[in-house]
This record gives structure tokens, sequence and C-alpha cells, in this order.
């Protein structure tokens, strides 16, 4: 079954989230042409390992860029609702050219219902800003990797 499908098996979805990871990193030879040729079978556990990585790992950024930009799937990527990680990728998207932030902003806002992209984007602001103990203790665990350009910032105001 697809992931992300309603015939997903739980057993599925797990050694999906097991596996997926270890490539995505890019700590095995010829991960990347492997992801490249399960991308078409496998979007949703690809773009769902990419954001478990981002979570565990926030410094795999460039990364995971580039690996959305190999499987010309960026803006594909750009719309899961792992906002931290949406977020992080649009501003380092904007910081290289790929895509105008304030258009993909205005429309996370849009789509936004229930305002946890607005809350996403009050946190990341806090943390790029202020730094991660603005917020909680669990938050500033994390490895920070800055993204955040003034211009990009000035386009979040």
């Amino acid at each position: 079954a697809l992931a992300g499908s309603a015939s997903e098996t739980p057993l599925q979805q797990d050694l999906l989230e097991q596996l997926f990871p270890l490539f995505i990193s890019g700590d095995s030879p010829g991960s990347t042409a492997l992801l490249l040729r399960l991308w078409p079978l496998q979007p949703a556990a690809i773009m769902r390992a990419m954001a478990q990585l981002h979570r565990a790992q926030p410094q795999s950024i460039l990364r995971l860029l580039d690996l959305a930009q190999s499987c010309n799937a960026l803006e594909q990527v750009l719309r899961l609702s792992a906002y931290s990680f949406t977020i992080d990728l649009a501003t380092l998207a904007q910081r290289k050219d790929l895509i105008e932030v304030e258009p993909w902003l205005v429309e996370c806002l849009r789509r936004d219902k229930e305002h946890a992209f607005l809350k996403a984007v009050l946190d990341y602001l806090r943390d790029k800003l202020l730094g991660p103990s603005a917020r909680s203790a669990v938050a500033s665990s994390a490895t920070n990797l800055n993204v955040l350009s003034l211009d990009t910032a000035a386009v979040f105001f």
C-alpha cells in the first residue's frame, strides 16, 4: 500500500519511519539515487521522514532542501503541515532564490483556518530573532541553524 493511504498498515508505516530517515540523512552511499527512485512510489513517506529528520536534526535543512529540489518537489514539500520544517525550508529556499517567501506565506495564512501556521510563524520568529531560550527549555535543546535573513524576516513583518 502507498504510504499515507488508508490501506497503509501500521507495520509498513513503522518500517518506513525507521528506514527513510537513514537514507534522507545522506549517510549511506547512493541514498539520493534510491530516494529519487522511491519518490514516485512513496512521496508521502519520504516527506514524513524529511519532517521527522528536521525535528531530530534541524541542521539537516540544507540536505533536505537539496533532496526536495532533486525530486522536483519543493512546492509539494512546502505544503506539509510540519510548519517548523516548512518555514525553515521556505526561508532557506528564499535565501537561495528558489522561491519568493511572501506569496508562499500569504497562501499558507489563507489556508490556515485553525491558526496553527500563524502560531508556528510566531514561534519561528521568536526562536530565530530572540533565540530558542525565549521559548521553552525543551525547544532550546535542539541545535539551531539560523537560516532567516534580515530581508526574509522583514517579509514576515
